[in-house]
This record gives structure tokens, C-alpha cells and sequence, in this order.
């Protein structure tokens, strides 16, 4: 889950989505998985974008882009000190290391 900021009809705009690209359009980012209800919109905006699967977003519009921490995951990361001998999951190498 990812928080878009960005200038929109000069107003600052905050969109909840699920996921950021860079755009096959040079200059732009993508943006999808658009969460109107949580996001911080007018409701003129609201209806605006609440057909919208995807966006393009000049990248000069953009104020910043921050990725969100999932509270409450139903799968937290596993650490490797936590896996038991004889248990299916490995730990795939990072790098010379590991």
C-alpha cells in the first residue's frame, strides 16, 4: 500500500493505492488499486476517481510517495533465527553471506 501525494488542479491531493509503476509514458507514474473511500478527496474528486482502475500522474506533479507498513498482516516476515530444523521453509541466500 503505497501513499501518492501530488498536485492535482492546484490542490494537494493524497491517494491511498495499491501499487506505483513507472509509466510506459515518459514523465509519468502509474498508479492502481485506488482507494477512494481513504484517501484525503473532495467528494467532487471522490466520484472523479472512483471508476478509475489506473492513473498516469505527471511525475512533476508528484510530491512525494511513501510506502506504507501493513499493521495487522496476516502473514508477518519470517525470521531466520525462527525456522526449526526439519521444517519446509528455507531461507533463500542475500547475497556471499548467506
Amino acid at each position: 500500500m503505497y501513499k501518492v501525494t501530488f498536485n492535482y488542479n492546484k490542490t494537494v491531493c493524497t491517494l491511498l493505492v495499491d501499487d506505483v509503476y513507472v509509466s510506459e509514458m515518459m514523465g509519468f507514474i502509474q498508479i492502481s488499486g485506488i482507494d477512494t473511500d481513504k484517501s484525503n478527496l473532495s467528494e467532487s474528486l471522490k466520484k472523479e476517481f472512483a471508476d478509475v482502475s489506473s492513473s498516469h500522474i505527471p511525475i512533476n506533479h508528484v510530491i512525494k510517495v511513501d510506502e506504507l507498513l501493513i499493521k495487522n498482516s496476516p502473514l508477518p516476515p519470517v525470521k531466520k533465527e525462527s525456522i526449526k530444523d526439519g521444517s519446509n521453509i528455507t531461507i533463500f541466500p542475500k547475497g556471499k553471506d548467506d
